[in-house]
């Protein structure tokens, strides 16, 4: 029960909010792939010169590391951060996963989902289910209105073309 997060009481409690947040903010799903993909593209870019200057210079390989080659790769972290924290709010695979009892089902898109499924489709159930969905993707518009600019940055400098 360790694994499933009973025992440290993050299943079907108020607070089992914890479980989404730690994975938004990780990425731990299914598209880490894509993740790896990014960053992998995004450090063959980066020019070998740079750290060899900073070799020269007498850094050490973890000063480099932190002094030249992080800074450089904010955007990209930003990024793989952003298209983590979508993927991850708009899935509902967690939420069943984690919040069994219909008291405690507060994600956004799974609280829709089950509008939608009671509904008889009258025009004021419409309305609640549009404005239902413009709150579930207010945060990600949020988000992106911060993130734009390293967003942007991150995915023209990985060289991924599509």
């Amino acid at each position: 029960n360790l694994i499933t997060g009973k025992q440290i009481n993050l299943l079907d409690t108020a607070g089992g909010v914890l479980p989404f947040i730690i994975l938004s903010c990780t990425g731990m799903a299914f598209k880490n792939g894509i993740y790896i993909f990014l960053l992998r593209q995004f450090y063959k870019g980066i020019p070998e010169e740079l750290e060899e200057a900073a070799f020269i210079d007498g850094c050490s390989t973890f000063k480099t590391f932190f002094k030249i080659v992080l800074p450089v790769s904010v955007p990209m972290m930003v990024t793989v951060f952003l298209l983590s924290f979508c993927w991850q709010w708009t899935d509902t695979f967690y939420t069943n996963l984690f919040l069994k009892s219909d008291a405690v089902l507060s994600t956004a898109i799974f609280s829709i989902s089950g509008i939608q499924q009671q509904g008889s489709g009258n025009f004021y159930e419409t309305v609640i289910i549009n404005t239902a969905v413009i709150l579930a993707i207010l945060p990600l518009v949020i988000l992106y209105l911060f993130g734009q600019r390293k967003l942007i940055a991150g995915i023209e400098r990985s060289g991924v073309t599509g």
